[in-house]
C-alpha cells in the first residue's frame, strides 16, 4: 500500500512536467527590429572643382517576431550640434566648415529629416512586407558635400551622428498603416560619421602675349600678359614657365619661330616690370612665381621682352609656352 501511493505520486509529478513542456512553446516571440549604419566617407574633396562630392552609406534593418503582414519604419536623422537639417556641416581645422547633407534620394533633392524637423525636410517612411515573421532591408543614405566652398582650408573634416541624433521607430500592422506622427517607440538608435579630406587643388589659365609689330629690332619690344591661378584656401603653390616649343629655345633665352621658315627671334619672359628676373622653372638663373591659395583667382603679370637684335626676315613669329602650377 505504501509503495503504491509513492508510485502514484511520482506519476503525477511526471504528468505535471509534461504539461509544462507542452505549454512553453506557445509563448510568442517578442517583436523587434535592429538597426546598423555604415560611415559615409567622401574621400579626397576639392572645393574649386566646381562639382559637389558625393558618397553613400547604408542603414541596415532586420525585424523578427512579427505576426502582422507589414512593418512600418519611421527613420529619423537629427541635426547634430552646430548644424541644421538643411545644412549639416562637417568641422575641420581652425573652425573651418564644409557644408554637406544626407539625402533620401539619389538625385540629392530631398534632405533626410527627423521627427523634430516638422516635416521639412521629411523623415524617411518605409513599409516592409513580413515573411515568416521577419522583414529586412538596406536603405541608402546619400551624402553630398556642396561645391564651390572657397573659404574652406586644406585638412580633415568630420561630422558624427551620435545615438542622440538618430531615432528609428517601427510598428507592425495589418490593414491600415499607422502614421509616423502617432508613435516614436519601439525604436532603435545608432551612430555613424561623415568624413572628408579637403585636398590641395589648383586651376591655371594663361592669356596670350602679343608683341607689337615692328620692321626693325634695333630697340626692345615690350608686352605683358597674365596667368590666373585658383587654388584651395591655404594651399601653397608654385607657377613655372617652360622654355617653349621653338627649337633652340630654353628658359634662359626663349625663341619665337618664323611660321613659314627657319628664322628665329630671341625673347624672354620675366616676373618683374623691370625685366630683371627671368620667369622659368628655377633653373639656369630663372625664378618662379609663388603664392598661397585663397579659394579664388589670383593674377600674375607676365612681362615679355624682345631684346634689340639683328633684324630677321619679315613674317609672323610665335612660340608656345606651358605654364605649370605645382602644389
Amino acid at each position: 500500500m505504501h509503495d503504491a501511493a509513492r508510485r502514484t505520486l511520482d506519476w503525477r509529478r511526471l504528468a505535471l512536467c509534461a504539461l509544462l513542456l507542452a505549454v512553453l512553446p506557445r509563448i510568442a516571440w517578442s517583436q523587434s527590429c535592429t538597426f546598423t549604419t555604415s560611415n559615409i566617407s567622401f574621400g579626397a574633396v576639392s572645393t574649386i572643382s566646381g562639382v559637389p562630392a558625393d558618397a553613400a552609406g547604408t542603414l541596415g534593418v532586420s525585424c523578427t517576431g512579427f505576426s502582422t503582414a507589414t512593418v512600418r519604419l519611421c527613420l529619423s536623422l537629427g541635426a547634430p550640434a552646430g548644424t541644421t537639417f538643411t545644412q549639416r556641416s562637417l568641422s575641420g581645422p581652425s573652425g573651418n566648415k564644409l557644408t554637406a547633407n544626407i539625402y533620401s534620394d539619389a538625385s540629392h533633392q530631398t534632405a533626410w529629416g527627423s521627427y523634430y524637423s516638422s516635416g521639412s525636410p521629411p523623415l524617411v517612411q518605409l513599409d516592409l512586407p513580413v515573411t515568416a515573421g521577419s522583414a529586412s532591408t538596406n536603405v541608402t543614405m546619400y551624402g553630398r558635400v556642396d561645391a564651390n566652398q572657397l573659404s574652406a582650408t586644406v585638412g580633415s573634416y568630420t561630422l558624427t551622428f551620435t545615438t542622440n541624433d538618430t531615432l528609428f521607430a517601427y510598428s507592425g500592422y495589418t490593414g491600415t498603416p499607422p502614421s509616423c506622427t502617432s508613435f516614436i517607440s519601439p525604436s532603435g538608435r545608432t551612430s555613424f560619421t561623415l568624413s572628408a579630406n579637403l585636398v590641395a587643388d589648383c586651376n591655371i589659365v594663361a592669356a596670350p602675349l602679343a608683341f607689337p609689330a615692328a620692321s626693325l629690332l634695333n630697340q626692345p619690344l615690350l608686352a605683358t600678359s597674365t596667368v590666373q591661378v585658383t587654388c584651395v584656401s591655404g594651399a601653397p603653390y608654385t607657377v613655372a614657365l617652360d622654355g617653349g616649343t621653338t627649337a633652340g629655345g630654353t628658359v634662359a633665352m626663349r625663341k619665337l619661330g618664323l611660321q613659314s621658315g627657319a628664322a628665329t627671334v630671341d625673347y624672354q619672359l620675366y616676373t618683374d616690370a623691370a625685366r630683371t628676373q627671368p620667369w622659368g622653372d628655377g633653373t639656369n638663373g630663372t625664378t618662379t612665381n609663388t603664392g598661397t591659395g585663397v579659394g579664388s583667382s589670383q593674377s600674375f603679370v607676365v612681362y615679355g621682352q624682345v631684346p634689340a637684335q639683328p633684324s630677321k626676315p619679315p613674317g609672323t613669329y610665335s612660340d608656345t609656352i606651358t605654364a605649370t602650377v605645382s602644389f
